[in-house]
């Protein structure tokens, strides 16, 4: 049975035996994704990647089955890279609102340089400061309808490597090669400009300090 004609049991009859195969099938995908999250985070436990992929299949199930339902495959290993992304936006925002210290990363792109390592024990505190400073502005300039989709293009570009053709492949994005590289094109322009605006106010407040020391 193809992807595209287990997925089609699942939604029209909700068979059981049919469910028993796509979590026989997609888990290890699931499963991984939300792992490979977790370690970069430095959150990894069996516990938690448990808890992660099972609000993975609610995600999934919420509103009558309606991310699956939408989901258009174009090809056999598409729905593969559809639950992939949605476990890793499952996980990203869980550790999100978590606030958890971030693992070693240092962003660096000709505008905004950004490239992003995975080394905890590397991390400078400097950098952890840098990662968190960024990931709060890139939260904060993608907003409206397409918030959620601009920000997981923009990750997983910087963070998963991806590159702008293998972010248009995904169906469930809706975009093409040219419309992701208008995604991450706005927001680094945004993200750069926040950055040195960030740095100015940290300077000039440097500047206006008052000394209080007692000579």
């Amino acid at each position: 049975m193809t992807n595209r004609e287990l997925l089609a049991e699942c939604l029209e009859t909700i068979a059981v035996e049919a469910w028993q195969e796509f979590v026989r099938r997609f888990e290890p995908i699931i499963a991984s994704s939300v792992a490979r999250i977790a370690r970069q985070f430095d959150r990894f436990s069996v516990d938690l990647i448990l808890d992660l992929t099972q609000d993975v299949y609610f995600k999934l199930c919420r509103d009558g089955f309606r991310l699956l339902r939408d989901l258009r495959i174009t090809h056999e290993k598409a729905l593969f890279a559809y639950l992939k992304l949605v476990a890793m936006s499952v996980a990203y925002d869980h550790f999100r609102k978590k606030r958890a210290d971030l693992d070693a990363e240092e962003f660096c792109d000709d505008s905004a340089k950004l490239a992003v390592h995975g080394e905890a024990a590397s991390a400078t505190a400097e950098e952890k400061i840098l990662v968190q400073e960024v990931e709060e502005i890139v939260e904060r300039i993608t907003t409206g309808p397409n918030a959620e989709r601009d920000r997981l293009v923009f990750w997983l570009h910087h963070r998963e490597g991806l590159s702008g053709s293998e972010i248009a492949a995904i169906p469930v994005l809706k975009l093409t090669q040219k419309g992701v590289e208008s995604v991450l094109h706005r927001i680094k322009v945004s993200l750069r400009n926040e950055l040195k605006r960030s740095r100015k106010g940290k300077q000039s407040g440097q500047r206006l300090k008052p000394d209080f020391s007692v000579s």
